[in-house]
C-alpha cells in the first residue's frame, strides 16, 4: 500500500488513510452511520440505472 502512495503522485500518507478509516468506521458506528445505510441503500437502484444509462448510451 504505502509503495501504490508514493508512486501515484498523490500527497496522500498511509496514516492520512488509517486515520480516515478510523474516522469513516467511527461514524458507521453512530447513528448518523445508520442514517447513512439506510439513504445509501434506498439510492443504490438509482445508481445502478444512471450507471447502465452512461454506458449503453455513452458509450
Amino acid at each position: 500500500m504505502k509503495s501504490k502512495l508514493s508512486n501515484s503522485g498523490i500527497d496522500v500518507t498511509v496514516k492520512d488513510v488509517e486515520k480516515y478509516m478510523n474516522r469513516y468506521n467511527e461514524v458507521m458506528k453512530g447513528k448518523n452511520g445508520e442514517k447513512a445505510k439506510k439513504l445509501y441503500l434506498s439510492l443504490l437502484p438509482i445508481n445502478i440505472i444512471v450507471v447502465f444509462i452512461f454506458f449503453v448510451f455513452i458509450l
